[in-house]
């Protein structure tokens, strides 16, 4: 997605999975909303998200949020003249995790990332 935008170091758009292996829970709750069946995304869920954003002991997810947060982390950084590129990386991994199906239910919850919560063998998810 990142490359089709023209965004010229798409390739680092997985960086956001490989920063769970050493980020962990810190990063997880970034890559997913677990939505019950019905969930109408406004406006007010996801400026609750954004508080949420990094949050370690979010167990419900909040991936809109995180879009948020990354894109003003983004903005933040290069107002400061710092370098900001990362930031974006990690907006345009969430963008891309909102088109899966599993990030965005319950499911995910049970299933989808059971092995990095409960240390699951992977064949199980």
């Amino acid at each position: 997605m990142a490359k089709a935008a023209g965004f010229p170091n798409w390739y680092n758009a997985a960086g956001a999975d490989l920063a769970k292996i050493k980020a962990g829970d810190k990063e997880t709750g970034n890559h997913y909303a677990n939505n019950p069946p019905g969930t109408v995304v406004n406006p007010e869920m996801i400026r609750e998200q954004v508080k949420r954003y990094d949050d370690p002991n979010d167990e419900k997810g909040h991936l809109y949020g995180a879009i948020v947060a990354s894109l003003r982390d983004y903005q933040s950084a290069k107002s400061a003249g710092k370098y900001s590129d990362y930031y974006l990386v990690y907006c345009a991994h969430y963008v891309g995790d909102l088109s899966m199906p599993l990030h965005n239910m319950d499911f995910n919850s049970l299933y989808h990332f059971s092995f990095l919560k409960n240390e699951a063998r992977i064949t199980d998810c």
